[in-house]
C-alpha cells in the first residue's frame, strides 16, 4: 500500500515540476522522501493560498502604502514558492 501513495505523490510532484520520478530502492522502501514530498505539497498549497489572497486585496487595495506592503509581501511568498519548487525538483 506505500508503495502506491508513494507513486501518487511522486504523481502530484510531477504535476508541479513536469518530471515524473518513480521511487526505487531504499527511498521507496523507506518512504521517507515521499513524506517530505507530501509536506512540500501541503506546504505549497498553503502558500498558493495566501497568495491569492494577497494578490486579491493587493488589486482592492486603495492606498499606494498599503498596495506596496502588499506587493512586498507577494514577492516573499512567491520567494517560498521557489524554495518548495526547488526542493520537489531535487
Amino acid at each position: 500500500y506505500q508503495a502506491v501513495a508513494d507513486r501518487v505523490t511522486a504523481l502530484a510532484v510531477a504535476h508541479v515540476t513536469g518530471n515524473y520520478t518513480a521511487p526505487e530502492g531504499e527511498e521507496a522502501a523507506s518512504g521517507g522522501g515521499a513524506a517530505a514530498q507530501r509536506l512540500a505539497l501541503a506546504e505549497r498549497g498553503q502558500l498558493l493560498e495566501q497568495l491569492a489572497s494577497a494578490r486579491n486585496a493587493a488589486a482592492k487595495a486603495r492606498q499606494m502604502s498599503q498596495r506596496v506592503d502588499l506587493n512586498l509581501q507577494i514577492q516573499q511568498l512567491q520567494r517560498q514558492l521557489q524554495d518548495i519548487q526547488t526542493r520537489l525538483t531535487a
